[in-house]
């Protein structure tokens, strides 16, 4: 196959180098052409016309590629090579990399769908989670990570023992922080305006640290799965990411899924994916209400295990 290799070699432990990637993609018999991770080099991957692109990285370059090749013939592979790795655990791709890149050649195809917010002449997609809460508060005011949160961020990339459960505990410590607000949320014509603490309009199953508020979302059915975290939700649901990564039961969250969300935007704490939305410093007039739909997919290339 004729491949288009984009590399993060700063996500995760760093492992793999680009040259380690290549030599594995070629010696099972694979045409390789490096680019890098900007947009512009992401263009230039698509229009060298691959017979598919190979993403390795973290969820934000996944999420990157993903968008970029939404309704295009071009289908991705991914190789997970970040932190939490969120959208390949969701569609089934997150194995070792030796492994899934001895499996590309039987690989199946499937259709991962891409999510749209948009709001008063803004938009822009998504591939993990849009909302408003505690994750956006967790990115603060300049859209960095709150200095608890990044601490906890890091010894996830440290490889400590006790790595997942630090970054559980920051979480939930956001969560327990997180003050209750008014919103307007209508999903397919139900109105479930009221009080919440937070509302995630999820498109796979966990985002962050492997939070999995909506764990039966299904990124490849057309739908998103509307996680609202009502008042009373506040502390049981903290005790349940503190029981993470993977705690058995459903989030203890009310949920809907549906085709169309209609949603109060505002002015802090709101999040597209792991970025502020709209991005901090931006003159143009924020949104006040949005709507977020699946906006159209992109061909995933997935291994057969």
């Amino acid at each position: 196959m004729r491949l288009a290799l984009i590399h993060n070699d700063q996500a995760g432990s760093c492992i793999y180098t680009a040259d380690d990637l290549v030599g594995l993609l070629q010696d099972q018999g694979h045409e390789v052409e490096r680019f890098g991770q900007s947009s512009p080099a992401v263009k230039r991957a698509i229009a060298y016309r691959p017979d598919a692109v190979v993403v390795s990285g973290g969820d934000g370059t996944v999420a990157t590629v993903a968008i970029a090749l939404c309704d295009t013939a071009t289908p991705m592979f991914i190789l997970p090579t970040g932190t939490s790795n969120n959208i390949a655990r969701a569609v089934g791709a997150d194995h070792v990399v030796p492994l899934l890149i001895e499996r590309m050649a039987g690989a199946r195809t499937e259709h991962l769908d891409i999510g749209m917010i948009e709001g008063d002449g803004r938009q822009t997609s998504f591939v993990e989670a849009a909302g408003v809460g505690f994750v956006g508060a967790m990115l603060g005011e300049d859209g960095r990570l709150l200095p608890r949160i990044k601490r906890a961020w890091r010894s996830l990339r440290s490889g400590r023992v006790d790595r997942w459960q630090r970054a559980a505990n920051g979480v939930a410590r956001a969560v327990r922080a997180q003050p209750t607000r008014h919103f307007h949320v209508v999903v397919d014509g139900e109105d479930l305006s009221g009080d919440y603490v937070a509302i995630e309009v999820m498109n796979i199953a966990a985002i962050g640290p492997r939070t999995p508020l909506a764990p039966n979302a299904k990124p490849m059915d057309g739908r998103l799965d509307l996680v609202l975290v009502r008042p009373e939700d506040r502390e049981p649901l903290a005790d349940y990411i503190e029981s993470s990564p993977a705690p058995r039961d459903p989030a203890p969250v009310a949920t809907r899924r549906g085709v169309k969300v209609e949603l109060d935007w505002p002015d802090r704490d709101a999040h597209v994916d792991d970025l502020l939305w709209p991005a901090p410093g931006k003159r143009q007039p924020r949104p006040r209400r949005v709507t977020v739909r699946v906006r159209g997919t992109t061909t995933l290339l997935l291994p057969r295990f």
